[in-house]
């Protein structure tokens, strides 16, 4: 019967921490599973959509990336067509050829161009290439005759009026070096065709430049010029079928196909600019497979972290737990609560106990928090006058009224409250007692008190740092301008010696309250002094004049050296001659650069607090003076230079804004007009337009050309000559690249918008 009723207990003992954890599971289950659920189909569906998105993000990148290669291709065309150098006539020229043979050559300097050549209509059977003029046929015997190059094919190419693609292949069918010619039509102003250029580019070039960008894991990527030709592919899988695809590459209504007993899925991007078709052949079940198996690990590690938080759950509860099982006790054996074969307390009789001890001792806990604030203010009075024995003592009952200081150094200010009005004094003491608890941080923590003997709040301060009597100015300076411009009323500091010891704060406070009377003796208003600076030489600590002040700052307005340096080693010298104390110089000195410093930072820019804080450390009027001088004159420099560059800007933007149609027009001219460097000129204009220059008069004359179209009815003809292009067909397709549309609908649009 014993044992029973011992099984019962433990059953009833256990039945609550039970009903315990298994809340806590349920809570955590219950969401966790639902989100987890809806994170899985919503994370499958993403997936599947992200692998879409990427072949087609895939495919756009690789038609911008090959559009902007031939874009540059098209640009050196247009370069060939106006360079006279490469002319009909200057390339058959004895002498000036040679000039046209370097320039092919440097054009041909491309990364992705090999060689190029180029055909005159006036003299079909000669081509002009980068070693110089040939018949055709020694070309291809000498140059290519490596590769199937037939005379027809290329002459073909010769008469196209239109960009053409066509593949030249090796003789060697197991070299994989076939070549890319890309031919363009070469035009005259009047926009006709008097010649052709062909570009030569090796397919391993190209594909070594598009690796990155070319779907090589899980299909193939294939690129067609407008007639269905192949002009490129990722690698060699489905290439047998070719007639297959050309097909696919002409039909644009085709998303799947068939190839070598795979169904593949196709995606489109088309270049109308350049005529070229991107094609992307993937294998679905591939891709998918990928995303199986990240749903089994997926699936798998949802599962882990699962078991693992219930786990986690069950042992956090039962810790938990325990401080509520050793409150059931106290309450049973305290409050006589029934606690019958060692049964824990329910829950809701826990709760109903607990309302009502804190209910009874309500009263007590309040009387405690209002009797805080006195029992405060009784200890601080005690440690300023010095009235305990012991550290530890201190320390305690500073912890018992929840007072914390830091422990390195500490000081004792006084403010005195002395105004001619009892309700300022009450004001003034009531805000400041309210505001010492924002005085808080990681270097100095301040705890304040009113005083009895006298109408005056005495701070505490302790810092976290050891310091010596000067950086106890920085403190002070920083919670005095804080009340100043909070109160609007200044009032006069006393400041102690600092102290490393607790019991060392009387001290303190005796030191700042002799300032205090030392201030009221000599009738001193609004003042803040340290209490060694009564024991130094009182000659004389002030500061230099306003009128002085003011002289030197103005002279480093006007970047006046001559004047600056002049205020400032009269000024110096005047100090010397007063022979001051070493605290008064240090004041004085500090006073000196604060005002070129200020100066500075608001005249050139914040680097001079750096160069302030580094010549800050001064021993001597010698450095002092040393210091200063650097400091004016750096100051001086910069504010001469300014004016300089803004009329050179001024001046440059100037003659480009004037000049901007003319075709002569370039860095070099502007560089000789100015009588600088090519360079200087070019990182000027980048840097103070943020474009380069040919970028910025591109824009200037797109502006122009703009405005003109929508302001007069000037030919369009006539507008884009007039702003320094003599193609119009070509500025042509320049415009609607920029615009989207050509400059006759973009007249149009904006006529239509204003009306």
């Amino acid at each position: 019967m014993k044992m029973v009723n011992k099984m019962k207990s433990v059953l009833n003992n256990r039945k609550s921490i039970y009903q315990y954890v298994v809340i806590y599971i349920l809570i955590f289950a219950i969401p966790f599973l639902i989100l987890s659920i809806i994170w899985y189909n919503t994370s499958r569906k993403n997936i599947q959509n992200q692998i879409e998105n990427g072949i087609d993000n895939s495919m756009f990148q690789l038609k911008e990336y090959v559009s902007e290669k031939f874009d540059d291709i098209a640009n050196i065309s247009e370069k060939i067509s106006d360079d006279a150098r490469i002319t009909p006539y200057m390339m058959n020229h004895p002498y000036y050829s040679k000039e046209g043979i370097a320039e092919i050559n440097r054009y041909k300097n491309s990364t992705l161009v090999e060689d190029l050549f180029i055909q005159y209509d006036e003299y079909p059977d000669t081509l002009y290439t980068s070693t110089g003029k040939m018949a055709f046929s020694t070309f291809i015997e000498r140059r290519y005759a490596h590769y199937q190059l037939e005379k027809e094919t290329i002459q073909q190419l010769f008469n196209a009026k239109v960009p053409e693609f066509s593949i030249i292949t090796t003789r060697n069918s197991e070299e994989s070096n076939d070549l890319i010619c890309y031919t363009m039509p070469i035009m005259d102003v009047n926009g006709s065709k008097y010649g052709t250029v062909s570009y030569l580019i090796k397919k391993n070039n190209l594909l070594k430049d598009t690796e990155k960008l070319m779907l090589k894991q899980n299909g193939n990527v294939l690129i067609f010029d407008q007639k269905g030709q192949l002009i490129l592919s990722s690698n060699d899988s489905y290439l047998e079928d070719r007639t297959s695809l050309k097909e696919l590459a002409l039909d644009e209504s085709k998303q799947k196909i068939k190839l070598d007993d795979n169904k593949l899925q196709i995606n489109r991007q088309v270049d109308s600019k350049q005529n070229l078709i991107f094609i992307a052949l993937t294998n679905p079940r591939e891709s998918f497979d990928e995303i199986a198996q990240i749903h089994y690990r997926t699936v798998g590690a949802v599962l882990l972290l699962f078991v693992g938080s219930v786990a986690l759950i069950y042992t956090t509860s039962k810790k938990q737990y325990q401080p509520i099982k050793k409150i059931e006790k106290i309450l049973a054996s305290k409050l006589d609560i029934a606690n019958n074969d060692n049964r824990q307390v329910p829950l809701d009789q826990l709760q109903q106990s607990l309302v009502e001890y804190f209910e009874t001792n309500e009263t007590l806990i309040e009387e405690i928090k209002s009797q805080t604030p006195y029992a405060r203010d009784k200890i601080v009075g005690k440690l300023l006058q010095g009235d305990f024995e012991s550290v530890e003592e201190i320390e305690m009952l500073l912890r018992a009224v929840t007072i914390e200081l830091y422990d390195k150094n500490y000081f004792v200010m006084i403010l005195s409250t002395e105004f001619a009005y009892e309700e300022i004094t009450d004001t003034v003491e009531t805000y400041i007692m309210n505001k010492v608890d924002v005085f808080y941080n990681k270097d100095y923590q301040i705890f304040g008190t009113k005083l009895v003997s006298a109408k005056a709040i005495a701070l505490i301060c302790s810092t976290a740092n050891e310091i010596d009597n000067w950086s106890t100015n920085l403190i002070v300076d920083e919670i005095y301008q804080s009340l100043l411009n909070d109160l609007q009323i200044a009032m006069n500091i006393g400041i102690g010696t600092v102290v490393a010891n607790l019991n060392d704060i009387n001290k303190s406070y005796i030191e700042a309250m002799a300032v205090i009377d030392y201030q009221k003796h000599f009738d001193l208003e609004n003042t803040i002094i340290h209490f060694s600076d009564i024991k130094e030489n009182e000659k004389s600590s002030k500061p230099f004049q306003p009128e002085e002040q003011l002289k030197l700052m103005q002279s480093l307005n006007e970047g006046n050296f001559v004047v600056a340096q002049e205020v400032i080693n009269t000024l110096i010298n005047d100090f010397a001659s007063k022979q001051s104390s070493v605290n008064s110089m240090k004041l004085f000195g500090y006073n000196l650069l604060n005002t070129i410093i200020k100066s500075g930072v608001e005249l050139c820019d914040d680097s001079f607090y750096q160069l302030g804080e580094q010549l800050s450390g001064f021993d001597s009027l010698v450095e002092l003076r040393v210091n200063s001088l650097s400091l004016a004159e750096k100051i001086c420099i910069q504010i001469a230079n300014k004016p300089k560059n803004n009329i050179l800007k001024q001046e440059i933007f100037d003659y480009i804004n004037e000049h901007y149609s003319s075709p002569d027009l370039s860095l070099e001219s502007v560089a000789e007009e100015f009588d600088l460097s090519v360079s200087y000129i070019s990182r000027f204009i980048k840097k103070e337009s943020d474009r380069t220059f040919s970028k910025y008069i591109q824009d200037l004359r797109l502006e122009k050309i703009k405005q003109q179209l929508v302001e007069t009815d000037k030919p369009i003809k006539e507008i884009v000559q007039e702003n320094g292009y003599y193609d119009v067909s070509n500025y042509t397709r320049k415009f609607k690249n920029i615009m989207g549309v050509t400059p006759g609908q973009y007249r149009k649009i904006q006529r239509h918008e204003y009306e």
